[in-house]
């Protein structure tokens, strides 16, 4: 996570109590895009979500959630993640589903050990549990929730 954060495209969103200022939680996103013109697809890749044990069961990563949707999305942007795998359940809680990471897009998302490939809004319907999404279809879900 910390060269993530070093990276220029990265950026944080912080969940702060009201009166205290206390972090209550925060979340790591960077937007990437593939180097392919010919597959090219604005993303945003969530890298980082943590809230406070004090803060829990409040609602706090929902709103931080929500809130990089409603950016994804102002950007046409597709939204994916790596939830660990004990996060797989939160993350199809909140729209995301499992996918499995093209070899063209392993050159520019981070791949994590111990973790799900997650695109927000799935896809294909179909007997296994991952989802053969392209970069296009990526794009066109971007756009299609933006349009929303």
């Amino acid at each position: 996570v910390s060269s993530v954060l070093k990276e220029d495209n990265s950026r944080s969103l912080v969940a702060a109590e009201r009166g205290t200022g206390r972090v209550a939680g925060g979340l790591v996103f960077r937007r990437t895009w593939s180097s392919d013109a010919a597959t090219r697809c604005d993303v945003v890749e969530v890298s980082f979500l943590a809230v406070d044990p004090d803060f829990r069961n409040r609602g706090v990563a929902a709103k931080l959630v929500a809130r990089v949707k409603a950016l994804a999305a102002a950007e046409s942007a597709a939204l994916v993640t790596h939830a660990d795998n004990g996060a797989v359940a939160y993350w199809r809680r909140h729209g995301f589903e499992a996918a499995a990471l093209a070899p063209a897009a392993a050159k520019w998302l981070n791949d994590y050990s111990d973790s799900q490939y997650m695109v927000l809004g799935g896809g294909a319907d179909d007997d296994d549990d991952t989802d053969d999404e392209t970069l296009d279809d990526m794009r066109a879900a971007a756009r299609a929730a933006a349009a929303s």
